[in-house]
């Protein structure tokens, strides 16, 4: 496993890979500007084969559910311990 980026914003990281899209993302809900669940929906559209992790501490239905409607592949609640990740 090799991490490819760590971005800071979701518009960072949208114009920074610029089509050269990793395997896996792991995601915050809480981005600041545009919100974990908005990227999550770009990214799926721009890189279908794209799995999208949402990691966040937001354990409620809601967030899971609009993470999941959005194109998450699945959902890991923080601290998230190496060996879940993998």
């Amino acid at each position: 496993m090799e991490c490819v980026g760590d971005f800071s914003t979701a518009e960072e990281a949208l114009e920074q890979l610029a089509g050269d899209y990793p395997d896996v993302m792991l995601v915050d809900i809480n981005l600041p500007g545009m919100d974990g669940v908005e990227f999550v929906r770009r990214m799926a559209e721009a890189s279908p084969e794209t799995k999208l992790i949402m990691l966040t501490v937001h354990d409620d239905t809601d967030a899971i559910f609009h993470s999941l409607e959005a194109g998450a592949s699945g959902y890991l609640l923080k601290p998230a311990r190496a060996a879940e990740l993998i």
